[in-house]
């Protein structure tokens, strides 16, 4: 269909000109200032999935990702930086 319309457009006297033809009605090309609600559903809060932590609970677990990490940072060789310009 497409490759029609190219060949009737290139056998007539305009050529390109009247196959790559826009339309004139501006309409077509403002955005609209709301989005339609039949694009976007409305919002909802989604349903909690974890429980509730009292700040005990956080408490005891920072404590031991601390010890953790230190333990890391002890174990763990220190890497040389390659692009340092220290000697």
């Amino acid at each position: 269909m497409a490759e029609e319309r190219i060949r009737g457009a290139l056998r007539g006297e305009a050529g390109w000109d009247v196959f790559y033809q826009l339309p004139l009605d501006r309409s077509r090309y403002v955005m609209p200032s709301q989005v339609p609600n039949h694009l976007v559903p409305p919002l909802e809060a989604l349903p909690r999935r974890t429980p509730v932590t009292s700040g005990g609970e956080l408490e005891a677990i920072r404590a031991r990702a601390a010890v953790e990490l230190l333990e890391d940072f002890r174990t763990t060789a220190p890497r040389l930086d390659r692009h340092s310009s220290a000697p």
